[in-house]
Order: C-alpha cells, then structure tokens, then sequence
C-alpha cells in the first residue's frame, strides 16, 4: 500500500491503492480468481469505508444503535466475502450464496435446530451473558472466585466436556494448508 503510494496522492489514488493492495493479497493466497473476488471485496470495502468516514452524518452521534449497525454490518459483509475464499470453486461459491438467499422450508429449519438444539442453546446462553450489564458481570465473576476449589474444577470440567460435544469430530485441517 505504501509503496504504490498510499494515501499520499490524493483520494481517488487512495482508493484505488487500497483496492489495487487487496486485489493482490488475494492473489497471494492463490491464482484463481475466487480469490481475487474475495481481495477485491474488501479493497472495495476499504475504499467504501473510507469515504463514509468522511461523509459519515452520525460521525458525531456515537451510540449503542450505530456502533450495533456498524458492527453488524462489517460482521455479514466479511462473513460473505468469505465464501469465495473458503468454497472449492467458483460453482461451489455461487451455490452457497444461492442457499443463503433463497426462501429455506420450515420443515428443513425445524429438522436443523432439532439436530443442533444444544448448539443453539449455547449460543442463545453466550448472547444473553454478553448482553448482561457489566455489573451482573462481576457478580457473577466475584461469585466464582468465592466458590470452592472443587466446585470450580466441576465447572471447567463441565464446560470442557460440552465444548468437547459440540465440537466437529473430524479433524479440521489449517486453512493455509490446503494451497
């Protein structure tokens, strides 16, 4: 980014320099055009993100709502461009764009979330505790550090054991080993 200028030749240059540095990483991790699909998206993100900065009208309205959306809003669009760099082809990519996009049965959501129940609930669970205030969050806390020593080698232990069920049984290998 530096050496093609960075942000030292004007804005569009900017811009550009951005997309031209994302493009290439993309090409780093592999030469095949999923990607380059991937690096130009976040280029494009990059370049997106720094014109909002300037224009932002809520630049000076920080609150939870905009912090949420902004947050929200990188998450799903970093979790898309993903699928071009994680899918095993092109096809394979638009295919589960197309699945994310198309209506789902609730016959198909029900069988899901019946498979997964406890996966959901975890996730239910680990919501409604980061959205607790910060104080229950150090009660709960000073009411762990106050328990016996072998109340709390049952919880890790408990805790060890459902992340143990819930995790994949197959063994997943480094993304980075696959090139």
């Amino acid at each position: 980014y530096i050496s093609i200028g960075g942000n030292r030749k004007g804005v569009f240059r900017t811009y550009v320099n951005l997309l031209v540095t994302m493009v290439l990483g993309g090409l780093w991790h592999g030469a095949n055009i999923k990607f380059v699909i991937w690096g130009a998206l976040h280029g494009a993100a990059l370049a997106i993100h720094k014109f909002w900065m300037k224009i932002n009208p809520f630049k000076q309205k920080k609150n939870k709502l905009t912090h949420f959306l902004a947050v929200s809003s990188t998450f799903h669009f970093v979790s898309f461009a993903w699928i071009f760099f994680r899918a095993e082809n092109w096809d394979k990519a638009w295919q589960m764009i197309g699945q994310l996009i198309q209506p789902t049965e609730p016959e198909i959501m029900i069988e899901m979330i019946n498979a997964y129940k406890f996966v959901f609930i975890l996730i239910a669970l680990a919501l409604i505790f980061h959205w607790l205030p910060s104080y229950w969050k150090e009660y709960y806390r000073g009411l762990f550090i106050k328990t016996p020593i072998w109340v709390k080698v049952f919880i890790v232990s408990f805790v060890v054991f459902v992340l143990y069920q819930v995790s994949s049984l197959d063994l997943q290998p480094f993304i980075y080993f696959r090139f």
